[in-house]
């Protein structure tokens, strides 16, 4: 049975594809844009007749079947039926999951051509439901659009580019070219009908280049045609001409009698509306003559009511009643709603020049009743897409509410972590205070020798205390403040307590070490003085004859600068007791053009070349140097070392 059934699947999905292709090589042309036998309003283009009560022409209402194509139509639905029915029985596969889907589609196709525009409906919607269910994207694709096709026919002209946009947001993520265009054609058609033109020229002209890159002509003909019916009312003569003209041109070469006969009923509306009755009849009376033989009575509801118009236009009234009253009974056939509306005005605009005042009452009565009945379904639309536009709105706001949740718990769960490594930071802290602190106690035990080395040493431990560990004791403590505490419970709390204590003490201890190893002459009497009376020192006690000169030196410098020179000079001063085996050392500090100079020299054996790359004090004198944007430089000779500051 298994083979037999596989058999089966794969004669349905040959017979699929026949299918599938015999719709739409009867509605080839339709598909993309309105997919029935005889042309919608949007591929007409709107006709919006001046000082109209209506504001598009030619929607609403279900069409009734035409018999030209019925019988081919019915043999085509049947077919589908049964494979539907049979692919419905068997467990989901994906093969004959985007089969169904496929078939759902072909149905809705069939449905809509045979004018069963609910029916077509219902055949979209559960292949869109399935699509969906599969995650196939050119699948929900077909679901919208197939939907769409008869919203547009039913009136529901919102709902209509509302699913087009849809199936153009898919198709564009997933790169799907001819679906893509065929949703822009919709929209542009159901802007069009809309009356909004300023947005249906605008993706007209959008797709008008890509048909023609593509060559598909027949798309850019019907383009050529409705951008020349939308701007026919807000551009000059010339432009709207071009349009109808290069529309022509394309369905001339095509041959392509149905398209010719919607174009000139198309230029007959709009010779109409600047009253050129001659060329308006000339066209009008050709797209007639084919709309005759096709014996489609719905396609000829339209162009009899526009022969109506244009015969009131003439003066020809007895002759515009007639043909009213012919369009008038086409389309109360076809339900066309806007049909039947123009054709009873066109009615009461002849009876009344004819003074046939209770015949135009009526036609006028008629024709205010429509008006109404057609408000009412706008209505109707409009509350239906605001439910839907205020329960989107609530879905949004309920989405918004779950992510600020989750939002809030994973802001909780990075405060924990935070938390955990403020822990471990301090912990760190600690032991390298600590570890500092033996550091200093087993500087205390040098020998009386290296006193004076020792103690500039520890200078430079209380500079490297209070910028960085101090820097960094006081940013974190300010971290941890920043915390809300009130979001942590008792056990939190406590833990936020205890921390924050243990910071403010390791930072007081860490500031009161750093004031005990640096001078306080600093801070008061500024760098020249500290520097006179560390010289004074140093020749007391040394035997290296320490030179201390200073010209113009400010008797104040920003505390920063001031600072890191000192440390610098300090860290020098050392490398000359310890290193240099100099007899002689002079410092000068001097002020020239807003610009601080500072030269040590001495006369001592100098640096070695592994000094000068390797030596991780002078690297960081470097670095110090190069945070003021200044310049260090240092000359080795046989007489000794000159380095030199600028700042």
């Amino acid at each position: 049975m298994k083979y037999l059934f596989l058999i089966f699947t794969i004669f349905i999905q040959f017979n699929l594809h026949s299918e599938v292709s015999d719709v739409r090589t009867n509605v080839d042309f339709n598909l993309i844009f309105n997919l029935s036998p005889s042309p919608s309003p949007a591929e007409r283009g709107v006709f919006v007749r001046k000082n109209s009560p209506l504001s598009r022409r030619g929607v609403g209402g279900e069409v009734k079947k035409s018999t030209k194509f019925r019988k081919p139509q019915e043999s085509k639905i049947d077919s589908l039926k049964k494979q539907v029915s049979i692919l419905e029985k068997h467990s989901p596969l994906s093969l004959q999951d985007s089969m169904l889907v496929k078939t759902y589609h072909a149905l809705s196709l069939a449905y809509y051509y045979d004018s069963e525009l609910k029916k077509s409906q219902i055949e979209a919607k559960k292949g869109l439901a399935l699509s969906e269910k599969i995650k196939w994207i050119k699948g929900q694709i077909f679901g919208y659009q197939d939907i769409s096709y008869s919203e547009y026919k039913l009136g529901n002209l919102k709902s209509c580019l509302q699913l087009n946009y849809k199936a153009l947001i898919l198709a564009e993520q997933n790169q799907l070219l001819s679906e893509k265009l065929s949703a822009l054609r919709m929209i542009a058609d159901t802007y069009n009908a809309l009356n909004q033109k300023d947005s249906s020229i605008v993706f007209y002209k959008r797709l008008i280049p890509v048909y023609q890159k593509l060559g598909t002509k027949k798309n850019l003909g019907a383009c050529y045609l409705n951008l020349a019916t939308t701007l026919k009312d807000i551009h000059s003569k010339e432009d709207v001409l071009s349009y109808y003209k290069k529309a022509e041109d394309v369905f001339t070469e095509l041959k392509n009698e149905f398209w010719l006969a919607n174009l000139n009923y198309s230029v007959a509306d709009y010779y109409l509306d600047h009253k050129e009755y001659d060329k308006s009849f000339s066209r009008l009376e050709k797209s007639i003559k084919y709309f005759e033989s096709t014996g489609n009575e719905a396609d000829l509801s339209g162009p009899y009511g526009e022969y109506a118009f244009l015969l009131t236009g003439k003066k020809e009234y007895s002759k515009a009643i007639f043909y009213g009253k012919k369009s008038l009974a086409f389309a109360k056939k076809a339900n066309l709603m806007e049909n039947t509306f123009w054709a009873n005005e066109a009615l009461y605009v002849g009876n009344k020049r004819l003074k046939h005042d209770k015949e135009a009452l009526f036609y006028h009565e008629e024709m205010f009743k429509i008006k109404t009945k057609l408000l009412e379904t706008d209505t109707k639309q409009q509350i239906e897409n605001y439910k839907k536009q205020y329960e989107n709105e609530k879905q949004i706001q309920q989405q918004s509410i779950e992510n600020q949740i989750l939002a809030n718990k994973n802001q909780q769960t990075k405060l924990y972590y935070s938390i955990g490594l403020s822990l471990m930071f301090l912990i760190l802290v600690i032991v390298l205070w600590r570890h500092n602190r033996r550091l200093i106690k087993k500087n205390a035990e040098i020998e009386e020798a290296h006193f004076r080395g020792q103690k500039t040493e520890r200078k430079r431990v209380a500079e490297e205390l209070h910028d960085n560990l101090g820097s960094q004791l006081s940013a974190m403590r300010w971290s941890i403040l920043a915390m809300d505490k009130k979001q942590f419970n008792q056990t939190e709390q406590e833990i936020y307590d205890n921390i924050l204590e243990m910071v403010d003490d390791s930072y007081k201890q860490v500031r009161n070490l750093s004031h005990n190893l640096s001078p306080a002459l600093l801070e008061t009497e500024g760098l020249e003085k500290t520097l006179e009376k560390l010289i004074k020192k140093l020749n007391k006690n040394e035997r290296i004859h320490f030179e201390f000169i200073s010209e113009n030196f400010p008797k104040k410098l920003d505390k920063k600068i001031e600072f890191e020179l000192y440390s610098i000079l300090l860290e020098l001063i050392n490398n000359i007791i310890k290193h240099s085996q100099a007899s002689k050392a002079t410092i000068s500090i001097a002020e020239n053009n807003h610009q601080i100079q500072i030269q040590v020299n001495d006369n001592g054996k100098g640096y070695t070349e592994s000094d000068l790359h390797n030596g991780q004090g002078l690297r960081n004198i470097q670095k110090r140097v190069e945070q003021f944007n200044g310049h260090f430089d240092k000359i080795i000779t046989e007489q000794g070392t000159d380095l030199m500051i600028m700042v």
